[in-house]
């Protein structure tokens, strides 16, 4: 019956019932099929009859299976399979958006929707996964916090079997279709806005982390700074710290890392900032340190969460489409559902500059000091 034999470390039970109930979402089991005996199923999966039991005895309560001690095992009607679609995401912030597009995409299947926001702790998601497995999850869309080290937990959710598409971020090790924003594009446009409009002196705010958009927004900012004599490695680069976030006042870490990277090179003509929270502690920064945006500092941030239309000035951001992103991996996910897997793959959303105020053009500014100035002889009154 099964089509690969288990992997060594994976738990069994976890496997098996993966196993079983892609069978029924591909329709190769029906609703009201017997399922060969314990002994037979437990010789194909290479298992103790132990071990099969409990693996039938999961997916019972999950409602996807009915068993009797005197029939047997039988795949449940389908009004007992899986109809819900978990949304996880890292954090509350566009989580309108998102979940719109998400909503959009599903409304003509079967699928209703779940959402999961995290508060700080992802691994709390992960965790409110594996209990909804029990409780009929077709399948998942996963928006991951920007750390690979929440990606071991993933893993072993994925040993369930669930159907899971990574959406916005994707993680290190994570073999599942991901749909996210080009990091080099979005690295590329930001950049190369600053250095269009003459800066040279620009730092920037970063995370440190090592998922591979966040690599990628590197590879990204090189290759503008490339085109103008520049390498990444000579910015001026601080690193948040810490990896808890006070939801109080989430810009803070931002704030701080912004204050010491001005305090040491204070010639900064701009600073970029990783994501739209982090932006708005460096737009803080600058103007605690006595400074104004873009009169002394331009600031442009990679992510755009509407707010930035707001503020005072208004923040020139890369728009990376996190909702976007979202909408297209709900629709993969449905494809996947409906028996389209085939092997996993990336897909990449690009990114839009979006363009406010928050940049001083220095090249104006040059042209202008550059212009002689012609004084034109004044007039002497005279008194009748």
């Amino acid at each position: 019956m099964p089509d690969n034999p288990p992997e060594p470390g994976i738990l069994l039970v976890n496997q098996i019932g993966g196993d079983i109930r892609r069978r029924v979402r591909l329709a190769e089991l029906s609703p009201g099929d017997k399922l060969p005996s314990m002994r037979q199923l437990s010789r194909e999966y290479g298992c103790s009859v132990g071990t099969l039991q409990q693996a039938i005895s999961a997916l019972t309560r999950e409602g996807l299976l009915d068993s009797s001690e005197r029939k047997g095992v039988f795949v449940a009607q389908s009004s007992n399979r899986p109809r819900f679609i978990v949304l996880a995401l890292a954090s509350l912030d566009t989580v309108g958006n998102i979940v719109t597009r998400v909503q959009d995409a599903i409304k003509q299947t079967p699928y209703h929707l779940i959402i999961l926001a995290a508060q700080g702790d992802f691994g709390d998601q992960v965790e409110m996964l594996d209990l909804l497995v029990k409780n009929q999850v077709a399948g998942v869309i996963l928006c991951p916090p920007t750390d690979n080290r929440f990606a071991p937990a993933v893993k072993r959710f994925l040993t369930h079997g669930i159907p899971c598409v990574q959406a916005t971020i994707r993680l290190d090790g994570i073999d599942v279709d991901a749909v996210v924003f080009d990091g080099v594009e979005a690295g590329r446009l930001a950049f190369g806005h600053l250095l269009k409009k003459g800066h040279r002196r620009i730092g920037y705010v970063d995370l440190g982390s090592q998922v591979p958009s966040f690599c990628d927004i590197r590879t990204g900012a090189d290759m503008a700074l490339r085109e103008y004599g520049l390498r990444f490695s000579d910015l001026a680069v601080s690193y948040v710290e810490g990896d808890v976030v006070d939801l109080s006042e989430p810009h803070a870490n931002g704030t701080r890392a912004t204050q010491s990277l001005l305090a040491e090179h204070p010639d900064l003509t701009a600073v970029v900032g990783i994501n739209p929270v982090i932006t708005t502690g460096i737009a803080r920064a600058v103007h605690e340190s006595g400074r104004s945006v873009p009169k002394d500092v331009s600031v442009v941030a990679i992510g755009d969460d509407g707010s930035f239309a707001l503020s005072r000035p208004q923040i020139t951001a890369v728009w990376t489409r996190k909702s976007v992103a979202a909408g297209r991996a709900a629709v993969r996910l449905c494809q996947i559902l409906d028996g389209d897997a085939g092997s996993p793959r990336v897909m990449q959303v690009m990114p839009r500059l979006v363009e406010r105020n928050s940049v001083l053009d220095l090249t104006e500014q040059d042209a202008t000091e550059e212009t002689p100035r012609h004084h034109e002889p004044q007039e002497t009154s005279r008194s009748q």
